[in-house]
């Protein structure tokens, strides 16, 4: 195809480094999300990629709890 599909991957999906995948979720996090499905997309060891992310992303995101009466 010879696109550069990033722009539309940033649309659809998180992607990038450690970093910039929590800085991302977090964004969402912020946002009001309640629900969060992670679907790895990889080629290659999608279960491990799915511990890394269960490990090394989602421990660090802040998770403001609010409770309506």
């Amino acid at each position: 195809y010879r696109q550069d599909f990033r722009p539309m991957v940033d649309r659809v999906a998180v992607a990038g480094t450690t970093e910039q995948v929590t800085e991302r979720l977090q964004q969402y996090v912020d946002a009001g999300l309640r629900h969060l499905i992670v679907a790895p997309a990889t080629r290659e060891d999608s279960v491990g990629m799915a511990e890394r992310i269960a490990t090394q992303v989602f421990p660090k995101l802040t998770l403001e709890r609010t409770f309506d009466a």
